[in-house]
């Protein structure tokens, strides 16, 4: 007996961000399986977030930490899925879907045996209806007492009138109490007008008449991979690090653009004209400037509707800060992270001693580079799996020719080029001890760049260990 229905089942990329799912069924139990690549080697990971929607528009969130998870429904009939992936998924899955429900896990003949618990409900029943038996008399007294109470006729009230229905007849303003108070208030100054009365009239009826449509469910997403304008009733998915794309600057009331955002650092959607602001749940963008307006983290999704007089309001949003699901699933505590080393330029060696030396756990061999130029040094691009929010480092410092070739000064630089605003540290480097970056970098990155220098043109490094925690899977924040 197969006790479960299949759902849904299909391969997807991680670049293709939230799957919506539109399959109505009615059930209280879900299966998930997650099939997946290689995973991080750590544990308390996060596969994904999966949002169940019922036909009464009611959502549940679900945080799935498990590849096989069994999720039991508060609703019985679900109108929509979306499955939603996150960071430690960064190679290709496959998502399937089957759904039961109780009465099924029950009746089968593989299922475990009903607990003791469950199948004693009809005895404790019986008990407590012989204990409360001695009650059953009392209310049947108090049944018989009440049969005895004479309930009165039509025909024995008093004080009703003679004839039905009353005679058309008239009163003066004086007889009907508060009449001549409200006839007053209508020459109030805050009552409308019969012109403002028609106004209000015609913007109802152009907002009935608009072509709203706030649940769109068209997987079809645009890809975007160059800033541009955006055009209304279209869905888009960003494929490129920090795009920056503008808002329609002239839409219609009821358009709806829908926006979703990778596994990348920032999608950021701007204001489409200088009078435009977007309501985000209760924070609102400042009008002003075209270059204002929403940042999409990693794998987030918001759905926008253009309410007239130049405002945007998001309909849904999902990965957000103000959503269920706290900021805090970052990693706790740091731990030592693997990386690809690559160059910042071209470089000469001495000895053979490069870049795939630097984190093989060798702390006599690494990378020495020579005639460099003393302010530009060693740089080094580090790359991770997935992005981190660096903590501390670890460098072993080495020579080839003499001591001149120790570097005595590190910068460190989120991403991959040496820019002074994504400078997160410029000190010395102690050889072979720990250093903590302090304040810790608030945000995260897949790469990072290590700029070691000295006065001499000459640098060698034997090893570098570097310590990070898992960074956000994502927000949606106003700028």
């Amino acid at each position: 007996m197969n006790i479960f229905t299949e759902l849904y089942s299909d391969n997807h990329s991680i670049s293709e961000g939230a799957i919506d799912i539109d399959i109505p069924f009615n059930a209280n139990t879900l299966f998930v399986n997650i099939d997946y690549g290689t995973l991080l080697d750590r544990t308390n990971l996060v596969l994904g977030i999966i949002y169940i929607y019922s036909d009464q528009g009611i959502s549940h969130a679900y945080r799935l930490d498990f590849q096989r998870s069994i999720i039991s429904l508060p609703i019985s009939s679900v109108d929509k899925i979306r499955f939603i992936p996150v960071l430690e998924l960064y190679q290709d899955y496959t998502l399937k879907l089957k759904y039961s429900s109780i009465s099924s896990l029950i009746d089968s003949p593989n299922a475990l045996p009903i607990p003791q618990a469950i199948t004693g409900l009809p005895n404790r029943v019986s008990n407590l209806e012989a204990s409360y038996g001695s009650q059953n008399s009392r209310l049947n007294s108090i049944q018989s007492e009440l049969d005895l109470i004479s309930i009165p006729s039509w025909q024995t009230l008093t004080g009703k009138p003679s004839s039905f229905t009353p005679d058309s007849h008239n009163h003066s303003i004086s007889e009907v109490s508060g009449l001549q108070v409200a006839l007053n208030a209508l020459s109030d100054s805050n009552v409308l007008e019969g012109e403002e009365i028609t106004s209000l009239r015609n913007r109802v009826n152009t907002l009935e008449s608009s072509p709203i449509n706030p649940s769109s469910n068209s997987l079809a997403f645009i890809t975007l991979s160059s800033n541009q304008v955006l055009e209304s009733g279209k869905s888009y998915l960003s494929t490129v690090n920090n795009l920056i794309c503008n808002l329609p600057d002239n839409p219609s009331i009821g358009e709806v653009i829908k926006l979703s955002n990778g596994g990348f650092n920032s999608f950021r959607i701007n204001h489409g004209s200088n009078s435009q602001s977007i309501l985000n749940n209760a924070s609102q963008t400042t009008s002003g400037s075209t270059d204002s307006g929403i940042i999409l983290k990693n794998y987030a999704c918001i759905e926008l509707i253009y309410a007239g007089s130049n405002l945007w309001v998001n309909l849904s949003k999902y990965r957000s800060v103000n959503n269920w699901m706290s900021l805090g699933i970052v990693e706790l505590s740091p731990s030592e992270k693997s990386y690809s080393p690559s160059t910042l330029a071209q470089y000469s060696y001495s000895a053979g001693y490069n870049f795939s030396f630097i984190n093989d756990g060798n702390l006599n061999a690494g990378v020495a580079a020579s005639g460099l130029n003393p302010s530009q040094g060693l740089g080094i691009i580090c790359s991770f799996p997935t992005s981190i929010i660096l903590s501390a480092f670890q460098a072993w410092l080495g020579q080839f020719n003499g001591p001149y070739n120790f570097p005595n000064n590190l910068r460190i630089f989120r991403g991959d080029s040496i820019d002074t605003n994504n400078l997160v540290y410029n000190g010395n480097i102690p050889d072979a001890a720990r250093v903590g970056l302090s304040p810790e970098p608030t945000n995260s990155s897949s790469k990072w760049l290590f700029q070691f220098t000295n006065a001499a043109s000459d640098v060698s490094v034997n090893e570098l260990k570097i310590f990070g925690r898992s960074g956000s899977i994502g927000e949606i924040s106003v700028i």
